[in-house]
């Protein structure tokens, strides 16, 4: 799937890493000199960083990933959580502003969006994830 989506080169090498467990993990090594300068945005000086310019890079599409990762519905407001931190908090606060989404309450790493914000958040991903199951908001 990665050599459909990248138009550079790409070089991938799998391999069997012996676990403590039952199972083994499968590990998929990917190359690319592309790549370089995607892990110097996103893990600069090798810690994993949000950044105006990484959410800027990714967009709707990646407001869209980040939902289906740690997005939920409760009753009449959307939540969208993170990992992130109290400054790349307000990095996708801001973000989510520069989309058009209006967040009601900005904690650490999370976002809520309260009545018709949520429904217009909700919409909008259903545009990008169309097979995604995305709830509708009770009311």
């Amino acid at each position: 799937m990665l050599h459909k989506a990248h138009d550079g080169k790409l070089e991938a090498a799998s391999d069997i890493v012996q676990g403590s467990g039952f199972y083994d993990d499968r590990r998929i090594r990917v190359h690319s000199p592309d790549l370089y300068r995607v892990y110097e945005l996103l893990y600069f000086r090798d810690q994993r960083r949000l950044t105006p310019e990484v959410l800027k890079i990714a967009g709707a599409q990646g407001l869209a990933a980040l939902w289906c990762d740690t997005g939920t519905v409760a009753k009449n407001k959307a939540i969208l959580r993170s990992w992130a931190d109290a400054e790349e908090t307000q990095h996708l606060r801001a973000w989510a502003l520069d989309l058009g989404h209006t967040p009601a309450l900005v904690q650490r790493g999370r976002l809520e969006f309260h009545g018709i914000f949520a429904d217009d958040l909700i919409h909008d991903l259903r545009k990008v994830l169309p097979r995604c199951k995305l709830p509708t908001l009770r009311r």
